[in-house]
């Protein structure tokens, strides 16, 4: 798996609904040829191309129960060029 923000966040110790220690890593936006790969590899869960703040970012692989909260940094710069 490529360096994405997936692979900086803290692991959780475990799936707050079943205990299980096998939560994967939900990943948003439009899937490049690797989160493919790792996604049919059981790796990452592909969440969908709509990124929103406050969605689940950890899937658990024994129950599906999802959780945590993407939380979202925008830096927004405007400019002209016609100055």
């Amino acid at each position: 798996m490529s360096e994405t923000n997936t692979e900086r966040r803290r692991m959780p110790a475990k799936c707050p609904k079943c205990g299980s220690a096998k939560a994967l890593p939900i990943s948003y936006g439009f899937p490049s040829a690797e989160m493919l790969k790792d996604a049919q590899e059981g790796k990452i869960v592909l969440g969908g191309c709509v990124i929103r703040e406050g969605a689940p970012i950890w899937q658990c692989a024994e129950c599906s129960h999802k959780w945590g909260e993407l939380r979202m940094a925008v830096s927004l710069r405007f400019w002209r060029d016609d100055v």
